[in-house]
């Protein structure tokens, strides 16, 4: 019996969330924070 050869996985990139302050709310995001500006207004803080 012939053994076939082992095909690694490939690992998926986890995703990062971050913490900003918008609107007056805290909000958990994966968007950066140029993209949150865009979205929320350009009252956003990020958390780090």
């Amino acid at each position: 019996m012939k053994s076939r050869p082992v095909k690694q996985a490939r690992a998926l990139e986890p995703e990062r969330n971050t913490v900003y302050c918008a609107n007056d709310h805290i909000e958990v995001s994966f968007w950066e924070l140029e993209q949150m500006k865009v979205r929320s207004g350009s009252e956003v803080c990020q958390f780090l």
